[in-house]
Parts: structure tokens; sequence; C-alpha cells
């Protein structure tokens, strides 16, 4: 540990006083993935004499909310009711009278209930090694995961499909009577999932 002496004079008394030059606080959290609506408690250490503490959060000072609270010395930051904008980053800083240390940036991973997707579809009734159909699982949601069902299972690809890079679209062609059914998409997070209704794809004989 750095110390900084300082010296002060008082009549004929000289007082030596050392102050600790302050290391990188940390910001720990009582839960780092919160569920929607959840309270989360931010700390900031470690704990030393002499220090004063100020947080601030995406690079600006904390705004004034009803569901943000202090600690009496500014160490811990309560969070209550968490929503999906309050990822942060969030940082802290720490002053002694020698030093000022900021912390690295700290982000909640807040999670949510996905809504519902839906399928839209290039069209519904295909001719058999005729016609491409294209499925799109449509959702609002990000930092979601998107997986495929047919007739209730989960789809198996076969070498006439083919799936976009994160899942969102799945290209049929040519078609296939055996393609024929009902298909769904599923949006998940680390915390829920959610099903699309069924869209039936009907596939005609040439």
């Amino acid at each position: 540990m750095l110390l900084e002496e300082s010296r002060y004079k008082r009549g004929n008394v000289l007082s030596v006083v050392f102050t600790a030059v302050l290391s990188t606080p940390v910001i720990t959290s009582n839960n780092s993935n919160p569920m929607e609506q959840d309270t989360v408690v931010l700390t900031c250490g470690p704990e030393t004499q002499n220090t004063s503490h100020m947080w601030c959060v995406n690079n600006q000072s904390l705004p004034n909310s009803t569901r943000l609270e202090l600690s009496e010395d500014n160490r811990t930051l309560t969070l209550f009711h968490v929503m999906r904008n309050d990822t942060g980053p969030y940082m802290c800083e720490t002053r002694n009278p020698v030093s000022v240390s900021r912390s690295d940036p700290f982000t909640l991973n807040i999670i949510y209930p996905v809504a519902q997707p839906s399928i839209e579809a290039s069209n519904t009734t295909a001719t058999e090694h005729e016609n491409t159909v294209v499925l799109t699982c449509c959702t609002n949601d990000t930092g979601i995961s998107i997986c495929w069902f047919f007739n209730g299972q989960s789809l198996l690809l076969t070498e006439r499909m083919k799936l976009s890079p994160d899942n969102s679209t799945l290209i049929i062609n040519p078609v296939r009577r055996e393609d024929a059914g009902d298909y769904q998409c599923e949006v998940s997070n680390q915390g829920n999932s959610s099903k699309s209704d069924p869209l039936r794809l009907g596939v005609k004989c040439k």
C-alpha cells in the first residue's frame, strides 16, 4: 500500500499523518443477472477510512429517481424495481486527501419477459419441387436466441433448409410434400421463453 505523508505544525507540535493512496475500487453486486422488477444492491469496495464515494451511470451523474438510493456513506447504491434500461454501465469513484481512483465499468444483465413472437411467410401454400418458402420469426426483443419447431417437435434441418445466422429466417428450397405442417418459432433469454402461434404450410402436388 502506498502512503502519502502530510506534516502539520501547530505551535510547537509537529503532526505527521500518513494517508493511503487509493487502489482502484471494484463494484460488486448482490445479483448481476436480475430479473426485471428485482432490487439490486451495488457496493463500491474496498472499504477504506477517510474516503468519499461518488457514483455515475452511463458516464453521467446519477439521475434523481425514487428507484435509486445511496447509503449514508455513499458506498452502496440500491436500485429498486430494475428495468431493462438500467443496465448501465455504472462506475464508482473514491477520493481521499491525496488521491482519486475510479472503478472499471460495471454492467447489469437485466433479464426481462420476452413477448410472443409471430411468423411471417412468403407464402403459406406452395407447389412441390417448384416453390421456395421463406419463414421469418418476428420479434422486437433483443439479446435472445431463436429456435424452430415443426409439428410440435424441434425442427430437424434437411439439406433443403437453411437458417439465417441469427436463426430468425428459415428458407425451404424447394418445398416437398413432407414439409407440409405447422411451424413455430420460439424466442428465449436467460429468464424465460415464448413460442409463436403455429403457422400451417400447405404443399400442393405438381
